[in-house]
């Protein structure tokens, strides 16, 4: 058969043939470039190898105030890498694999291990003086300069020759939540701050805290003068005033100070945020309160107050406000005048001035006086009727007995009113002479003057003589001659001249009390 085979018939068959001799020199080929990288030496494996560090690796999940003070770990030697297993090469025909790509990464040196570990030592000695520093400056209550490296969560990161520390945001401002927009521009900014903590734990981890507020609020206190106009927002809207915020700070707009005129309801004239124009006029820096006005944005009612409603006039009044300490009254809108409990009556005591007027009653009313600068007006209701107490000696005397009704009574004394006109009063001590069970309010009793004050316009009196027991005088009389009469005696006994100690007489009536030795004398 092989000689029936044509020459184009072989050509073929040969071709097929060197084909898989190529193919199989490739394998070959391609094995031998693998046991090439297998047969590696251990320095040349470990020279491919990259070997890290602890000082490489970023750690920032570390806290920017905390610095760790310790010695930096040195990287283990990188192991051996295995020799790959070499690939047997068979007869049947395998796949074409491309070679891996090959990393070369340069080894750290121990030189370079120790020259960092060093560097790390420096940088610990250097941060540890710093601290100490700090500590120092901290006593002594100084601010340093510090530059913002970055914003993270809860305030600034913060550097002080290249100490991180931690600027927290409730201290980076006035106010106690600043903006994110203040916090971002911070950036890269230097600020004097205060130290405001300082702490090492066991592992020599440093952690710094500092302050930027503490030193706004003293410059903030220093500035502010009575006089300033401010311009700030609403923050909060009360029963008693207004509060608006003064370059992060509150201030304190009090409802007396809002108008002249009266104002009853505060949120019919601000609301939250709105932006109010006010005076500063008082700064109390010990206290931290800043009061403010706006009643120096209008034209004062009290000016020529004293030309318009001079003292001694009469003017028309309406009751704005009555307390149990006296009267407000309005005699022009947006000026009040004040009467007190003790001007309202001549004769009468006043318990609450509600039993005289009430509010919104038109009254009329007498001006005792007017400050214009202080702006003060005292007013009077007794003043406009003639002082009757200048009638009250010859229509009540002395000694002259009347009828009273029992007006109130207090732990005191009780008051009494005569003939609807005047009220007199009488004291406790004087009470219990009165007949049993009379001291009811309401009751009608007899009563006696017992003196009257035209200056303090008083009246006091006490129960008439005849409603004293008779027998109490007399006893009482008794009892004091025979007392002063013992002590005569005493007095006009010689004394002892015996220098020898001598018994003294004893009777039983030395055990006995002086009271008891009274009561034995009056028997």
């Amino acid at each position: 058969m092989t000689e029936n085979i044509t020459e184009n018939e072989m050509t073929p068959l040969t071709e097929s043939v060197e084909n898989q001799i190529t193919g199989t020199s490739e394998i070959s080929d391609n094995v031998e470039n693998q046991t090439e990288l297998s047969e590696q030496t251990p320095e040349a494996a470990e020279a491919t190898e990259k070997v890290v560090t602890a000082d490489d690796v970023p750690n920032d999940d570390k806290p920017a105030e905390s610095v760790e003070i310790m010695e930096s770990p040195v990287a283990e030697p990188a192991k051996e890498a295995a020799p790959a297993p070499v690939a047997e090469a068979t007869s049947q025909e395998l796949p074409v694999q491309e070679a891996p790509a090959k990393i070369t990464v340069t080894a750290e040196t121990q030189e370079e291990k120790e020259r960092k570990a060093k560097e790390k030592a420096l940088q610990n000695e250097r941060f540890e003086a710093v601290f100490q520093e700090l500590l120092g400056i901290k006593d002594r209550s100084e601010t340093i300069e510090v530059v913002v490296t970055d914003r993270i969560r809860g305030g600034l990161r913060v550097k002080y020759q290249d100490l991180p520390m931690f600027l927290p945001a409730s201290h980076f401002d006035l106010k106690r939540s600043p903006s994110e927009q203040s916090l971002q521009e911070a950036n890269g900014k230097t600020f004097a701050v205060k130290i405001h903590e300082l702490q090492k734990d066991d592992v020599k981890r440093l952690t710094v805290i500092v302050s930027r507020k503490q030193i706004l609020e003293e410059n903030f206190w220093d500035s502010l003068k009575v006089g300033d106009v401010i311009e700030g927002p609403v923050t909060s809207i009360a029963s008693f005033g207004v509060f608006i915020d003064v370059y992060g700070v509150e201030g304190l707009l009090h409802i007396s100070r809002v108008s002249y005129h009266r104002v009853d309801d505060l949120s019919t004239k601000f609301t939250k945020g709105q932006i109010v124009k006010a005076k500063i006029v008082e700064v109390n820096k010990k206290q931290k309160r800043i009061g403010l006005s706006l009643k120096e944005f209008e034209e004062s009612p009290w000016k020529g107050i004293s030309e318009e409603f001079p003292a001694g006039s009469i003017v028309k009044a309406v009751v704005s406000r009555v307390y149990e300490y006296g009267v407000h009254c309005e005699v022009k809108e947006g000026v009040e005048g004040f009467i007190k409990v003790s001007e309202l009556s001549w004769t009468l005591r006043i318990k609450h001035p509600k039993e005289m007027v009430q509010p919104k009653q038109e009254i009329d009313v007498y001006v005792i006086s007017v400050n214009e600068e202080k702006q003060n007006m005292n007013l009077s209701i007794k003043r406009l009727t003639e002082n009757p107490w200048s009638t009250f000696s010859d229509k009540y005397p002395v000694k002259s007995e009347t009828t009273g009704k029992i007006k109130q009574i207090a732990p005191q004394g009780c008051i009494i009113n005569i003939n609807d006109e005047i009220d007199a009063f009488m004291p406790h001590s004087k009470m219990r002479f009165l007949p049993k069970d009379s001291a009811v309010e309401g009751n009608i009793v007899e009563i006696m003057i017992d003196s009257i004050d035209l200056e303090k316009e008083s009246m006091i009196v006490v129960p008439p003589f005849k409603n004293k027991p008779d027998s109490q005088p007399k006893e009482q009389g008794k009892f004091d001659g025979k007392r002063r009469e013992r002590k005569e005696k005493k007095e006009e006994a010689p004394a002892s001249t015996s220098t020898a100690a001598e018994p003294s007489a004893f009777t039983m009536l030395d055990l006995l009390s002086d009271n008891a030795k009274d009561n034995l004398l009056n028997r």
